[in-house]
C-alpha cells in the first residue's frame, strides 16, 4: 500500500518537472589511429599537361600489428621545392590510410537539465494585476523595446491562449514595480 501511495505522489512531481526541463544532445566521434612506422617512401615528380608539377608518393605504414599500403599526390605550380610538395603528399596519404583503417567511435550523450525555480517558469495565463518576474513574460516580437508611461518603465508581451476552440494570441502591457517585479496592466 505504501509503494502505491508513493508512486502516486511521484506522478505529479514528474509532470511538474517535465515542464521545466530541457534535453541537450551531443554526438562526437573519436579517432585513435596512430601510425607507428613508415616504410621507404617512393616518390616521383612529374609535369602535368597543364604545366603544373605533381609529386606522387607510394609507401607502406604500420598501424598496430598490420601493414597498410599508402599512396598520395600533391599538385603545385612548381615555385616551391619538390621536397615540400612530396611532404604534403605523404601527409595526405597518411590521412587517407587512417580514414580507411580507423574504426570510428561515436559517442552520443543526452543530458536532461531541469530547473525547479518558480520564477523561471513562463506564465501560461495572466490577467491584469498578475505580478511576476520579467523573464516569465514572453516579449512581443512586434514591440520589443521598453517605453515609459507616467514615469514607469513598461513593455509589451505576448500570450497564446484558446478562444473557444481556436488558438489566439493576446497582446498585453506590463510595467515595472519597485522590487524588480512586473505587473500586468492591460491584456487584449
Amino acid at each position: 500500500m505504501k509503494t502505491k501511495l508513493f508512486a502516486l505522489l511521484l506522478i505529479p512531481v514528474a509532470a511538474i518537472a517535465a515542464d521545466e526541463c530541457v534535453m541537450q544532445s551531443r554526438t562526437t566521434t573519436q579517432q585513435k589511429i596512430v601510425i607507428s612506422e613508415r616504410g621507404t617512401v617512393r616518390s616521383s615528380v612529374i609535369t602535368t599537361p597543364a604545366g603544373m608539377r605533381k609529386c606522387i608518393v607510394d609507401f607502406r605504414v604500420r598501424i598496430g600489428a598490420d601493414w597498410h599500403q599508402a599512396a598520395g599526390e600533391y599538385e603545385w605550380d612548381g615555385a616551391r621545392p619538390s621536397a615540400e610538395a612530396c611532404g604534403a603528399a605523404v601527409k595526405l596519404a597518411e590521412s587517407d590510410v587512417q580514414a580507411r583503417v580507423s574504426k570510428r567511435n561515436v559517442i552520443s550523450e543526452n543530458v536532461l537539465i531541469c530547473n525547479d525555480d518558480p520564477d523561471r517558469k513562463t506564465l501560461r495565463t495572466t490577467n491584469p494585476g498578475t505580478v511576476a518576474a520579467q523573464e516569465q513574460f514572453r516579449p512581443h516580437p512586434d514591440y520589443p523595446k521598453y517605453f515609459y508611461h507616467n514615469g514607469t518603465r513598461c513593455r509589451w508581451f505576448l500570450e497564446t491562449g484558446f478562444l473557444n476552440k481556436d488558438v489566439h494570441n493576446y497582446s498585453g502591457i506590463i510595467c515595472e514595480l519597485e522590487d524588480r517585479k512586473w505587473v500586468v496592466v492591460d491584456k487584449f
